[in-house]
């Protein structure tokens, strides 16, 4: 305002009538002020640096988000023929129903979040927590309403998800799949070993064995290094669910990058030894 009033005052001052300029007529007069006053204006209004701020709406609807699992650990159960059937069908009739009033988004997981693929359970680790992250990279900035996980909640790999979860700003729904009874089991859980050892030193290799409903068996833990036994060891199950951890210790007799098979023999009623 202040810059349009001192504009139009100094074009006035200038172009009035009077000994300077008497001889113009009124329409020239007129015109020079005129280009003096928007002259003066501009002037002014960019030299003072205005806010000029632009506020932009836009309606975005709310996605919902449907994650499938997509590991093997899905298909072991009683229950493999369903998903790998009528499963697939489900799904879709679910997705259809949610796209009445949202924009419906499918990926499938196991390691990492993926662009929806054919369901084949072929994925060997399930990582949910790689899978919230992934997912909050796409849609940190996104409406999104809903995240449905269809999943059997077996994770063999990352980070607890429930704190991948809550950077999400969104609701989490579950949809449990595969086989929930507990069987007996005798797995490998964890191998812990330097990544480093130089030649002719001894170096130690930590093994966690996990089993479950497998008591008063024994099982065989060994190590096995270019076809070779190097180490093994009986362990003992004595109780319903039992977490045990033994140390090996080998020696560095070969130079470069050297592979170790880990193997513990299974227990009679085991749903799958691929574990």
């Amino acid at each position: 305002m202040i810059c349009f009033f001192g504009a139009a005052l100094m074009a006035i001052l200038l172009y009035r009538k009077d000994r300077l300029n008497r001889h113009l007529s009124v329409g020239t007069r007129t015109f020079l002020g005129l280009v003096r006053f928007i002259a003066v204006f501009l002037l002014a209004v960019f030299l003072l640096h205005p806010l000029i701020k632009t506020i932009f709406s836009e309606t975005e609807s709310a996605t919902i988000v449907v994650l499938q699992d997509n590991s093997e650990s899905i298909a072991m159960g009683k229950d493999s023929a369903f998903y790998k059937a009528e499963w697939s069908a489900k799904l879709d009739e679910l997705s259809a129903q949610l796209g009445d009033d949202y924009e419906v988004q499918r990926y499938t997981f196991g390691g990492a979040l993926q662009e929806e693929s054919e369901l084949n359970y072929s994925e060997k680790n399930t990582d949910l927590s790689e899978v919230m992250d992934g997912l909050y990279n796409r849609y940190s900035h996104r409406n999104v309403g809903a995240v449905i996980v269809a999943s059997d909640g077996i994770i063999n790999t990352g980070s607890d998800p429930r704190f991948a979860t809550r950077k999400l700003n969104a609701p989490i729904y579950t949809i449990a799949l595969g086989d929930t009874t507990e069987r007996r089991d005798v797995r490998i859980s964890d191998v812990a070993s330097n990544s480093i050892a130089y030649l002719g030193n001894r170096f130690p290799i930590e093994i966690a064995l996990e089993s479950k409903k497998a008591s008063g068996n024994q099982v065989l833990l060994s190590i096995e290094h270019k076809g070779k036994t190097v180490w093994s060891e009986q362990v003992a199950i004595q109780k319903s669910y039992q977490l045990d951890t033994r140390k090996a210790i080998l020696e560095a007799d070969k130079e470069g990058l050297q592979r170790y098979i880990i193997r513990v023999s299974s227990v009679d009623g085991e749903i799958t030894t691929e574990n």
